[in-house]
């Protein structure tokens, strides 16, 4: 990219990035101030109308009671009930329904309210169907009423009269609930005055707060929706864990079109309700909204302004840097000596300046040169003295290379042999993977045929890499051999081998050594160990347990591979074919210093071998 395609995009990264990062911190900062605020508002609007709710409920209850307060009525006849039910009915303007009833909702007396046909005659009462009429009879808390009413004459009528508050229901020709209420009359005679209650008061305020913009909702004590006002935003479900008594705010929940909602709720005095008020996030964060548009678009007037001051400005840099690039192309073509002229910035004439120091000393310095021509000779004949020196040096070292002949053309036989059994062991591999998979032959048999191959391949890998190794091309030079925690490998290698021991009924006990670091090539000794461990799985017979442990001593650090309550089979042919692994084993102990101690009668059980590193691994 070229300098002043470089220039034009820094500064207008300049520009841009701290007013975008500005701009849309502020917008997160107004969102989250929106929400807060609009919070708090839900929060003291449904504490209010909560509030409002129950004050208005506890006046008419407050007015029920107090009618039956000043009449006796167990001592009225049916004419003066009567006459009290039709006063009741009259002075209450919310109640559409009077009626004596005992505990079980049975009628005492004629239920006073507004037949179909008489509304004329009342017009501010409601027109009360015989449907509907049933249901007020069908919704009376009988059930608690009884229970009241034996508390209150157990305690002999004394303290307040109990007012029982059913659930709201709705009814088939009015918009909003109604509710049914009892009021015990007398204790001395099982009689209730129950009359059906309007919400009509908090329809109404329901109705001032959708205007607002906002949905609201009155949920009874098991949560259902008594009465609703607004754009269906609330779901019930959501606010049942704060029932009866909690209060909730910045309650957040998605819809089923992905909208989201923020609510908050307020309970309505000991009745279990709750008002829930709820409004769109996309009407909270609206204004942030426009913040996020007005920064995008300051943003990109910003970027564009820049990009044109900083083609402006890098269009004088680049002239003055292609000017100093021409005089250095000719400085390097032999022109020493040139020299550019000192303008344009600071930096620029600093740059300049520094160029004109450069190719003076570069003139200067031409004839120093060739006078270190006749220094660099005189050196190379001291080179080649130095070089005579070094001869007798490499005598010495062809020596050592001879006395470790003997183990490179054993690695390389092994590493030869290993090249002439892979083609075989790869036939033997595909041929029975075929029968496999044609069903054909003892499946079992195969997988036996199977598992050995590959355990084959496993050791003429191994044969192989023993092999490189000894001729110069696997294993870590000693200088860079690293530290290696002997417990944690001896654990790493008790894990690889659990599984194919287990197959053969042999059950691996592993103590590792603790705090013991040998430095070694881990990838060397970690292959010797699993040679050992599958060496002596293939000679198992009837299973026993195979326990892995060691320690250190002056002599180094030792790996005892210890194998109880089972029993090796030297006549076996995996036994016979073991040998190989032991082999590479104590090839790789050897070169740390140590060797491999094999039990004395490869038979039986209550074998041991031990692997020991010397001096030079510990």
């Amino acid at each position: 990219m070229r300098l002043r395609t470089r220039l034009i995009i820094l500064i207008g990264a300049a520009a841009i990035i701290p007013l975008g990062v500005l701009g849309f911190g502020a917008i997160n900062v107004s969102v989250e101030r929106l929400t807060q605020k609009a919070a708090d508002s839900q929060a003291r609007s449904a504490d209010q109308m909560a509030s409002e709710i129950d004050l208005w409920l506890q006046f008419q209850v407050v007015q029920i009671a107090e009618q039956v307060d000043a009449f006796r009525l167990g001592k009225l006849n049916d004419r003066k009930l009567q006459g009290f039910q039709q006063l009741v009915f009259q002075q209450l303007s919310d109640v559409h329904i009077v009626a004596l009833v005992n505990a079980e909702g049975v009628e005492l007396n004629p239920t006073v309210f507004v037949a179909e046909d008489a509304q004329a005659e009342w017009p501010t009462k409601e027109p009360i169907s015989q449907a509907r009429f049933a249901e007020f009879k069908k919704s009376l808390p009988t059930q608690k009423m009884r229970t009241e009413l034996d508390e209150w004459i157990l305690n002999d009528g004394r303290g307040e009269r109990p007012v029982i508050v059913g659930r709201p229901y709705r009814v088939d020709g009015r918009s909003g609930p109604v509710l049914p209420v009892a009021v015990p009359a007398s204790i001395d005679k099982p009689m209730f005055l129950a009359v059906e209650l309007a919400l009509d008061r908090a329809e109404a305020r329901f109705q001032r707060a959708k205007e607002d913009g906002l949905d609201v909702a009155l949920l009874d004590a098991s949560g259902g929706l008594v009465l609703t006002a607004g754009r269906g935003l609330i779901e019930p479900s959501h606010f049942q864990i704060f029932q009866p008594d909690s209060s909730c705010a910045e309650v957040r929940y998605g819809l089923d079109d992905d909208a989201q909602v923020l609510a908050a709720c307020a309970p309505v005095g000991g009745t279990g309700w709750m008002v829930v008020v709820a409004e769109p996030m996309e009407n909270i964060t609206k204004a942030g909204d426009e913040i996020r548009d007005r920064t995008g678009f300051i943003s990109l007037f910003a970027g564009v302004l820049s990009v044109l001051f900083g083609m402006l400005f890098s269009l004088g840099v680049a002239t003055r840097v292609s000017r100093i690039r021409d005089a250095a192309l000719a400085v390097a073509e032999g022109d020493l000596g040139r020299t550019v002229d000192l303008s344009g910035s600071r930096e620029v004439r600093d740059l300049s300046r520094a160029f004109n120091f450069m190719s003076r000393r570069l003139s200067t310095n031409q004839e120093r040169l060739q006078e270190q021509q006749g220094e660099i000779e005189a050196f190379t004949d001291e080179l080649k003295r130095q070089l005579a020196d070094q001869k007798a040096d490499l005598t010495q070292a062809h020596r050592l290379i001879l006395q470790s002949s003997r183990l490179v053309a054993v690695g390389e036989m092994g590493a030869g042999l290993a090249h002439e059994l892979n083609n075989p062991l790869a036939g033997i591999l595909g041929l029975v993977q075929v029968l496999k998979m044609k069903g054909e032959g003892n499946q079992a048999n195969l997988e036996e045929i199977e598992a050995q191959a590959q355990r084959c391949t496993a050791i003429v890998e191994q044969l192989t890499r023993f092999g490189g190794q000894a001729v110069g091309r696997g294993p870590l030079e000693k200088t860079d051999w690293d530290w290696v925690d002997l417990g944690e490998l001896v654990e790493e290698v008790a894990q690889l081998v659990e599984g194919p021991l287990s197959a053969v009924g042999v059950v691996i006990e592993c103590a590792p050594p603790a705090g013991i670091r040998i430095r070694g090539d881990r990838d060397a000794l970690a292959s010797a160990f699993l040679q050992i461990c599958n060496s002596i799985r293939g000679g198992c017979e009837g299973g026993g347990v195979l326990s892995l442990y060691g320690g250190s001593g002056e002599a180094g650090a030792e790996v005892v591979f210890e194998l109880t309550q089972g029993r090796i089979d030297s006549t076996s042919d995996d036994w016979m074919a073991a040998g190989m692994g032991f082999w590479l084993a104590r090839q790789v102990l050897a070169t740390h210093g140590g060797r491999l101690v094999e039990p004395q009668e490869a038979a039986g059980s209550g074998l041991k071998w031990v692997a020991r590193i010397g001096i030079e691994g510990k």
